[in-house]
């Protein structure tokens, strides 16, 4: 605008100075200067008009390319937002998906160690020798009547135990059903390679508690379905009691098994403290507490004094000693599993040869 001004300024400066020649000329030189300026004026005028008109149409052009690369960057972001919203869906049903299994796995585990606390406790008692003339009587399966069990620490530690081996058909059960995650692994680890090997192992002193298809057909055994709750419970007390009364081959497989727990519940025994130690060890690091702290130790001490050299309660050291030969509560030589999180490779005196650690997880 500000130009087409300056344009028509100029035009009525040149029309004035027309005006005064022809004033001051003849009529024939008027008529010649007349066609000489205005021809300059509408040249000048419409050389700036079409100068300006190409101007113009350069500026429209270069207008439609820099639309037409805002619409295509907008398109392209409008398709990324779309891709990244759907992977962001994807993530988050994958993590949602992730955690019902995690809980599900935990919730199993949890069961599990809720029963662990009480079994440690009672071999806790064993040690500390609480209740000594409960735990060395004989138990007469076959007449027990239901009032006993408040008068006998052992039958309801037998009874215990047997639920734990039943939650633990239970969580191989259910968790077969599920996908693999990690978190299943040292738990798997855990009864696996350590708590069965002590029940069936003939490498411990003392004789084998029970063997590994004996552990699962008692477990099936000590498990229910439950049309209340939909899911597998542990037989309850009364129900135990109930299949000792009864005359065939599962209660006589319950009732001899029940026998063997006996002796093996009876005193102190390595056997009896290793299983104490894994089961302190697997609800230490799941649930990542030192619950049982004092009674690890204590069972520790109890090994140290009674085991022989060869002993091996996680694998060998360094220095190609069984750590169960070196154990020092005082200066804090303990053996630990080196996949705990409770395990300090650093600090802890009791350092593992990884090549010779037992049963690797």
């Amino acid at each position: 605008m500000l130009y087409k001004l300056k344009t028509m300024e100029k035009i009525l400066e040149q029309i004035e100075q027309l005006k005064k020649l022809v004033e001051n000329s003849n009529q024939a030189d008027s008529w010649y200067f007349i066609v000489i300026i205005v021809g300059s004026i509408v040249g000048a005028f419409l050389g700036s008009f079409f100068k300006k008109k190409g101007e113009n149409l350069a500026t429209k052009s270069d207008i439609d390319k820099i639309t037409d690369k805002v619409e295509n960057i907008k398109l392209q972001y409008s398709q990324d937002l779309e891709k990244f919203k759907h992977s962001l869906v994807q993530e988050i049903e994958s993590w949602k998906s992730e955690q019902e299994i995690i809980k599900s796995y935990r919730g199993l585990q949890h069961r599990f160690l809720e029963e662990v606390i009480d079994v440690v406790v009672r071999i806790e008692e064993i040690f500390e020798r609480k209740f000594e003339s409960h735990f060395t009587s004989d138990i007469d399966f076959k007449n027990i009547q239901l009032d006993y069990l408040e008068k006998n620490k052992k039958l309801t530690t037998i009874y215990r135990f047997l639920r734990l081996l039943g939650l633990i058909q239970r969580y191989k059960v259910q968790t077969g059903e599920l996908p693999f995650h990690p978190i299943h692994g040292v738990f798997y680890w855990y009864i696996n390679h350590k708590i069965t090997p002590v029940l069936t192992s003939g490498g411990y002193s003392g004789s084998s508690v029970i063997w590994r298809d004996g552990i699962r057909e008692i477990g099936e055994n000590m498990i229910e379905y439950s049309d209340k709750w939909k899911n597998y419970k542990p037989l309850s007390i009364s129900s135990y009691l109930s299949l000792m009364n009864k005359n065939d081959l599962e209660t006589q497989l319950i009732v001899n098994y029940s026998m063997s727990l006996s002796k093996f519940f009876s005193s102190p025994s390595i056997r009896l403290a290793l299983l104490g130690i894994y089961l302190i060890d697997i609800n230490q690091d799941i649930t990542h507490n030192l619950n049982f702290e004092k009674t690890r130790n204590h069972l520790l001490s109890y090994i140290k004094q009674n085991n022989e050299s060869s002993l091996t309660i996680y694998g060998y050291t360094i220095d190609k000693y069984a750590d169960a030969s070196i154990i020092n509560i005082e200066k804090d030589v303990k053996p630990r599993n080196v996949k705990s999180i409770h395990y300090d490779s650093v600090n802890n005196p009791c350092r593992y040869n990884i090549k010779d650690i037992d049963d690797k997880i």
